[in-house]
């Protein structure tokens, strides 16, 4: 029998952020499996102490570790994350070059980067081709901003960016993607010169989320529309992420899909950087791993409807991190990056099935019951730990028990380490 299938999207990512060499080569090996594509490693930040950007590359000797790794299963990458201060380091250039960097309240500051200055796109060009150079196999190379809200306030990157523009993120900010935009591409111009072939990547995150009004991406500039502000909040966020993206009843997400079709209008090189997952639950800060502030995140209905939609509009790509492992939200994501026209239903009956063997039955209940709930999870916690309950009366498989207990644990704000392997999705079924 041959079954010849073509997936819904060219670009199917998963996020490998932090950059953790033993992960990294167990999550390129569950992509493979589930049919992702593209494996994008951050080396902005990795909770790896001082080792920051390439330093955690070369700690890990990449080359020899990872790469053959990911040739072997046929799967592309795209490197970097928050990479301003990577291509542009501080510690290099801030005591000769303070000019390269922000100007805040009259001070210069390595906080960011005055994209304005003449010079600073050649440097950080240049950094990026020895990287390059060095590093051939890269299909996409970012060039992003760093993760933090501070902008050069200096004349010259006001007149970039031109009229002032509030931004959809909160509309309490000013947007930044005029200058952001102007900078990647006299960047991405640099690039081509001696790597045609390489995409350099553009997050349209935060700041410059809005889509620009002065200026198109270079054809070889690959924008990524990422809707962190979509992620809940607090417990009285009920919409966003909890909700499709074309409900536009949410105030959220109508903004959002205004924003995305404008950019989509703008460049058909276009990909979604989405967050199926939480930095809450197993990983994290000391005071989540300590059992604070543990939640669920139950979009399971979300994300085959999100992921249809962009299909309508054309957009080739998808993505998301995976900080966290939301194991119904981590089983969806890659079948339905596959072929969007899925039922979220049918897929959690299924994995369930799969994962729980005999104690089918009450976590099928279970997750359907987080499903609907949505932002209201916490309301259904003595039912969820009943079904919970119920689940473990029904099997003594030990890896079945210690999934369930995960989830029990978590229900009761704490969760001991656990290898992430076990909570894995289970590969694509013949």
């Amino acid at each position: 029998l041959f079954i010849s299938e073509t997936p819904a999207f060219e670009y199917r990512a998963l996020m490998l952020f932090p950059f953790n060499i033993k992960r990294a080569l167990e999550d390129i090996d569950w992509m493979a499996k589930n049919r992702l594509n593209v494996a994008h490693v951050a080396v902005n930040s990795s909770r790896e102490g001082p080792v920051l950007g390439l330093q955690l590359w070369h700690k890990y000797e990449a080359r020899k570790t990872f790469l053959p790794q990911l040739e072997k299963r046929g799967i592309d990458l795209h490197f970097g994350g928050h990479t301003f201060f990577v291509w542009v380091p501080p510690e290099t250039y801030f005591e000769s070059h303070p000019e390269y960097f922000s100007l805040i309240g009259g001070e210069r500051m390595a906080k960011a980067l005055c994209l304005s200055y003449p010079d600073l796109a050649e440097v950080a060009a240049r950094n990026m081709i020895q990287f390059l150079d060095e590093n051939p196999e890269v299909d996409i190379l970012d060039c992003w901003n760093n993760d933090v809200s501070d902008w050069c306030e200096c004349q010259q990157c006001q007149v970039m960016e031109g009229s002032t523009r509030t931004s959809i993120v909160g509309r309490k900010v000013i947007a930044k993607s005029n200058s952001a935009l102007q900078f990647v591409n006299s960047v991405a111009s640099r690039v081509k010169e001696g790597h045609p072939g390489v995409q350099i990547n553009l997050l349209a995150y935060d700041r410059i989320l809005d889509t620009p009004t002065r200026v198109q991406p270079a054809e070889n500039v690959l924008v990524g529309f990422a809707s962190i502000s979509r992620v809940p909040r607090s417990e009285k966020d009920t919409g966003g992420y909890y909700k499709p993206l074309y409900d536009r009843r949410d105030e959220v997400n109508r903004v959002h899909l205004e924003e995305l079709k404008k950019w989509a209008k703008l460049t058909d090189n276009l990909y979604m950087y989405d967050y199926f997952v939480l930095w809450k639950t197993l990983s994290g800060s000391r005071k989540i791993r300590q059992g604070r502030n543990m939640e669920f995140y139950p979009m399971m209905d979300t994300i085959p409807k999100d992921l249809w939609l962009y299909t309508q509009l054309g957009i080739k790509g998808v993505s998301t991190e995976q900080f966290d492992w939301n194991e119904v939200n981590m089983y969806l994501y890659p079948r339905v990056a596959w072929n969007p026209n899925q039922s979220a239903a049918v897929l959690i009956d299924r994995f369930c099935r799969q994962f729980y063997g005999q104690a089918y039955a009450p976590m099928l209940e279970h997750w359907l019951t987080l499903a609907e709930a949505k932002g209201n999870w916490r309301k259904e916690r003595d039912r969820c730990l009943d079904l919970i309950e119920q689940a473990l009366n029904l099997t003594q498989d030990s890896q079945v028990r210690g999934r369930i207990e995960r989830l029990k644990k978590i229900w009761s704000g704490w969760v001991a380490d656990q290898p992430f392997r076990d909570t894995r999705p289970f590969p694509f079924e013949p």
